[in-house]
């Protein structure tokens, strides 16, 4: 047994990943920008017999033989996303989560995600990391890349709907990419994701100076510069996803929809 090579690797908690630069929005976005333009130079692999798949999914049927397998209740599944990334980077990973909108009762995140970072060359591990964090300011960190290239300059007032951790990374990004932001409107659910929002809004954030908690989509969205949809729920029934319609909104706007689900995310500018 003392033949075995000897592998390597560092892991990283949360705090580890904070010390180490995740919620550097600036540095995300820009990330985010690199990916993209690797992308669309084709330097980059995934999952899948055509090398783009989102990944692989675990999911459970409605009716099994075996009573201890979990039954397919709303978000509840288990997946693995591998990728490689080329350009400067050069490295391969993959992401693997597992997910139940039923974790909120538990005082648990909806997805609680890790990360394994892998040396492209001889597979061995670099890193495995904590990576709910990490996945929460790419996602934000996205939305920025689209603000930065199709919102306009001069946007003042922002619109969040869904005050979770999803519109605090999008609020951030959207700080990087149009600084001179200083309303935010918001909508939500519930009073306590409400009040935390604004609060960390008000810390973080001092230069937004004008804060509206709104009740209707249409209020929300009408006279925005930018407008973020962050509010996850059950996914398959549309009619139950919230709309935006076109007059409400602003000649110039910038629209970000990175919910109803983390499949299918879209960023949109809006000029008649």
């Amino acid at each position: 047994m003392t033949d075995l090579p000897k592998i390597d690797f560092i892991y990283l908690n949360e705090q580890d990943m904070i010390k180490a630069g995740v919620t550097d929005m600036a540095g995300c976005v820009d990330a985010m920008e690199d990916m993209f333009v690797l992308l669309h130079k084709g330097d980059y692999r995934m999952a899948g017999a055509n090398n783009d798949s989102h990944g692989a999914m675990v999911v459970f049927p409605e009716n099994s033989p075996f009573p201890n397998m979990p039954k397919p209740t709303a978000d509840r599944r288990f997946m693995a996303m591998p990728a490689y990334l080329g350009g400067t980077y050069g490295t391969t990973g993959v992401k693997w989560y597992g997910s139940n909108i039923a974790n909120r009762d538990k005082g648990l995140p909806r997805s609680i995600l890790m990360f394994t970072l892998n040396d492209t060359d001889t597979g061995a591990p670099l890193a495995i990391m904590s990576a709910n964090l990490l996945s929460a300011y790419r996602t934000g960190a996205v939305p920025g890349v689209g603000a930065r290239h199709l919102a306009r300059k001069d946007s003042k007032v922002v619109a969040v709907y869904g005050p979770g951790v999803m519109g605090k990374t999008s609020l951030a990004a959207f700080m990087v990419a149009c600084p001179g932001i200083d309303t935010l409107k918001i909508q939500g659910r519930g009073q306590k994701s409400l009040d935390s929002f604004i609060s960390w809004t008000k810390e973080t954030y001092p230069q937004i100076t004008n804060i509206e908690i709104v009740t209707d989509i249409e209020t929300l969205v009408r006279g925005s510069d930018i407008v973020t949809y962050c509010a996850s729920g059950e996914t398959g029934d549309v009619s139950k996803y919230p709309i935006v319609k076109r007059e409400w909104l602003k000649p110039g706007a910038f629209l970000s929809m990175p919910a109803r689900s983390g499949h299918r995310r879209a960023v949109h500018g809006y000029d008649p």
